[in-house]
């Protein structure tokens, strides 16, 4: 019958798909493994020293925080204010961050719309790079989703120590 010959090239893609489903399951494995060993938060950037805006930031330009070891205690949420920024350009992205924060007990300057992002960030002024780890978490981001403070951030920083950025990757 039809069913009863295997073609040899039936074989080869047999082993070829073998081979493949094998390799991802190892990334996979792999990719797991890393994470499960990673420990802790990071402090600091790529190029802290950068001072360009988040006007022109793309998914790519913003910094990702590496060495996770290093952040001291964060201070407790009543002592660190925070603005949250809407880069989403979805109406009142920027206030639910903003409730979810003064929900966590953390001191909110009013909610502003802020330059659209793909990714969300958290900028911290110079000493509160564990708060602003925090902060991202009370927000639903990843604890290195932080970035030291740039000159404009896009919004009005007056006397906040935080400015969070949720960008169109944000869920609120």
């Amino acid at each position: 019958m039809f069913l009863d010959r295997i073609e040899r090239h039936d074989v080869i893609n047999a082993v070829l798909l073998a081979v493949v489903l094998l390799l991802l399951g190892f990334g996979i494995v792999s990719a797991v493994n890393d994470l499960l060993a990673a420990d802790g938060y990071v402090t600091a950037t790529k190029d802290p020293t950068s001072t360009s805006g988040p006007a022109s930031a793309t998914a790519s330009s913003v910094p990702v925080v590496e060495n996770a070891t290093t952040l001291p205690a964060a201070r407790p949420p009543a002592e660190v204010k925070v603005r949250v920024g809407n880069g989403a350009r979805r109406p009142g992205v920027a206030g639910a961050g903003t409730e979810k924060l003064q929900t966590a007990g953390y001191p909110t300057l009013p909610p502003k719309n802020g330059p659209t992002m793909d990714d969300s960030v958290v900028y911290y002024a110079n000493g509160y790079a564990a708060e602003a780890a925090s902060v991202a978490v009370v927000l639903g981001l990843e604890p290195t989703k932080i970035a030291p403070m740039p000159t404009d951030p896009g919004i009005p920083v007056d006397d906040a120590v935080i400015i969070a950025i949720l960008g169109v990757n944000s869920s609120y």
